[in-house]
């Protein structure tokens, strides 16, 4: 993704830049929030470090050898800025429409909030963020794979369960509820559930996490996932 960010193709840096900023705009954020700067001066501080990162070529600096995932390299810098941070010249960029990086800015709170009620440390907030970001990536990416519309919305429905240690109690329908809804035996949507699917999106979320933090250790992978797992929102 940060190589295709650099690519002499605008549609596919354009969408490159989209996607990390999808990714990485709301942990950092929340990982500004955390570390105690209201919403207003963690939106104006957070954007202009992404100016930084989109307009100036920030991850052109970005080294993967130098053993540091993109994710925590994102971090120092943005603790760089904090700490080098010119309140004049803040209120100029404030004005300059055109340097923004668009987001929603009410998303970007109910995010934070959303990871807030864990009571985690400003790491661990930003971990937790950007490892949802990856599972809505993984998420929609599995839906996909599979070309059957039914299968599609069986998968959809079954997808939020995949983070929880067992599956959820009423009002959510029950196993032999699930599978008599989608024409399917109770022993084959519980064959699939938990031999296919979880074990796919096992694996997709670790792609999806390569793909999108290079550097990142197989370790750091799994401490993501039981991150996710351990405050997941079965939505």
């Amino acid at each position: 993704m940060v190589e295709s960010m650099q690519s002499q193709d605008r549609p596919t840096r354009e969408l490159s830049l989209e996607k990390f900023c999808a990714l990485y705009y709301a942990p950092v954020y929340g990982y500004a929030r955390h570390l105690g700067l209201k919403e207003e001066d963690a939106k104006d501080r957070v954007q202009d470090f992404f100016v930084k990162v989109v307009g100036d070529s920030l991850l052109l600096r970005y080294d993967r050898n130098q053993g540091a995932r993109l994710s925590a390299w994102l971090i120092r810098c943005f603790k760089n800025l904090l700490i080098n941070h010119d309140t004049a010249s803040k209120a100029q960029k404030r004005g300059r429409q055109g340097d923004r990086v668009p987001f929603d800015e009410m998303l970007l709170e109910q995010s934070y909030q959303a990871a807030h009620v864990a009571h985690l440390e400003p790491l661990l907030t930003f971990d937790l963020m950007l490892a949802r970001g990856f599972w809505r990536e993984a998420r929609s990416k599995i839906v996909q794979s599979y070309l059957a519309e039914k299968q599609q919305r069986l998968v959809s429905e079954l997808l939020p369960f995949v983070l929880l240690g067992r599956w959820p109690p009423p009002p959510i329908p029950s196993i032999t509820e699930m599978a008599r809804l989608h024409g399917l035996s109770p022993m084959t949507l519980k064959a699939f559930y938990n031999r296919t699917l979880k074990v796919k999106a096992r694996r997709v979320f670790g792609l999806q996490a390569a793909q999108s933090s290079p550097g990142i250790t197989t370790d750091e992978v799994e401490q993501l996932w039981k991150l996710l797992c351990e405050y997941s929102e079965a939505d």
